[in-house]
């Protein structure tokens, strides 16, 4: 069973967020070092879920990543 996590792309941010909960349709984030602020889901806001995959070098692959691949 692969482990269920997310991260986020916030628009406001311009920058991806790897340390997030989603509980009843609303972001949890550690934004800027604050203890985790609750943003709406909206708009402004693009979540990816983990896929369970990692790449040749060990990141992790989301949902919407780009990924090339090889056939041998």
């Amino acid at each position: 069973m692969r482990e269920i996590q997310f991260r986020a792309y916030l628009d406001d941010f311009e920058e991806m967020f790897y340390r997030v909960w989603i509980v009843e349709s609303q972001l949890y984030a550690d934004l800027d070092g604050k203890p985790w602020d609750v943003l709406d889901l909206d708009d402004r806001v693009h979540v990816m879920q983990y896929t369970g995959l990692k790449d040749l070098h060990g990141n992790e692959i989301y949902d919407g990543d780009i990924v090339e691949c090889y056939a041998g």
